[in-house]
């Protein structure tokens, strides 16, 4: 009986433990999905004398996000973006149109972890790969190509 009892203790926990996981995975897989800490307004505390940069994103649907980028000289506006996170049959992309640009660029969302996503467009001149990532106090944002690497820091603003 000893016999019998061992083996079936042993399956009992391994599948108990293999449903802790599939629990854990799915919870995962849902987090993954939700952007929603890249929400509200960041501006870039690691930028050049006289400029400001920021990031204002907002949720459009469960499927998208939007984002402005800007950079200002004193008050005028010398740098802008529009970003998109959009989620297409369930492949996440990050589009980007510049001010001055006829079409956007779409860079395919390759990575999702619970701090971060990294997107990447190896046909891009640059940057080829964009990766954001929340830290304790905020946001970076790494864009880099053909070794070439800039690091963006970003604080929440009030």
């Amino acid at each position: 009986m000893k016999k019998a009892l061992i083996p079936l203790s042993l399956f009992c926990f391994l599948g108990f433990t293999d449903s802790i996981s599939i629990k854990s995975n799915a919870a995962l897989f849902n987090y993954d999905s939700n952007f929603d800490w890249l929400l509200g307004e960041w501006k870039r505390t690691n930028e050049a004398e006289g400029l400001q940069t920021f990031e204002h994103w907002k949720k459009i649907s469960d499927t998208e996000l939007g984002a402005l980028g800007y950079t200002l000289k004193a008050s005028d506006t010398v740098w802008q973006e529009s970003i998109k996170l959009i989620k297409k049959e369930e492949q996440w992309n990050y589009v980007v149109k510049l001010q001055d640009a006829k079409t956007p660029t779409i860079f395919k969302v390759t990575k999702i972890e619970m701090t971060g996503f990294t997107c990447e467009n190896a046909d891009n001149e640059f940057p080829k790969k964009i990766r954001y990532t929340k830290v304790e106090k905020g946001l970076t944002t790494v864009i880099s190509g053909d070794g070439k690497v800039i690091l963006f820091q970003f604080a929440r603003t009030p």
